[in-house]
């Protein structure tokens, strides 16, 4: 399980990206793995049944989930591990809103036209 050094505060930059709250400099930790991070948000009221209604009530309202994270928030925090730590947690909280199709199925011939299709410059 991949550990994250936290800069800025990068606990904190995830919980808001899945709550939408602001929860402080409550985390406290220099480095987090996203099992301890779940623990965290838990105690914070923030379990994966809360966050999922969260997500559920930002999509029935056609609004971004995960929540942007306000810059006040990412100043210190390097973009690619707040990335990659908010998709751990949102895969090991089972929050994944869509599945990724697999390559195994069959192009209908209007979408071999598309892909045959190349511009005139190719």
């Amino acid at each position: 399980m991949p550990v994250h050094g936290v800069q800025g505060d990068l606990v904190r930059a995830v919980a808001y990206s899945l709550s939408g709250e602001d929860v402080g400099a409550q985390t406290g930790l220099e480095r987090v793995a996203v099992s301890e991070l779940q623990h965290r948000l838990a105690g914070l009221g923030l379990d994966a049944s809360t966050l999922a209604n969260r997500r559920q009530l930002r999509m029935s309202e056609e609004q971004p989930w995960p929540y942007p994270v306000p810059e006040r928030l990412r100043e210190g925090v390097p973009a690619a591990q707040l990335q990659a730590l908010c998709s751990e947690t949102i895969e090991a909280m089972r929050l994944r809103t869509h599945q990724i199709a697999s390559g195994s199925a069959r192009l209908t011939p209007a979408e071999k036209r598309l892909i045959a299709d190349r511009p005139p410059h190719w």
